[in-house]
């Protein structure tokens, strides 16, 4: 089932074609903590990290990506 990943850092209009759910975000986390890692029944699941959908040089130096325009 396709998602939408809402951030100021995923580019505009991009695509990942990654396999992500719920647990995407929860991975995500586990990244950011100091562990870097979340649960073991959560890093063994055969989905990819929320990072996937976010863009690593909009995340390396903290700029986000223009709003689109409302025209």
């Amino acid at each position: 089932m396709p998602g939408i990943v809402v951030s100021p850092f995923v580019r505009t209009a991009s695509l990942c074609e990654e396999i992500l759910d719920h647990t995407s975000i929860l991975k995500f986390l586990g990244e950011k903590s100091d562990a870097g890692r979340y649960t073991d029944l959560v890093d063994h699941r055969a989905v990819e990290s929320a990072s996937a959908a976010l863009d690593d040089q909009l995340l390396a130096t903290g700029s986000t990506a223009s709003a689109p325009s409302m025209d």
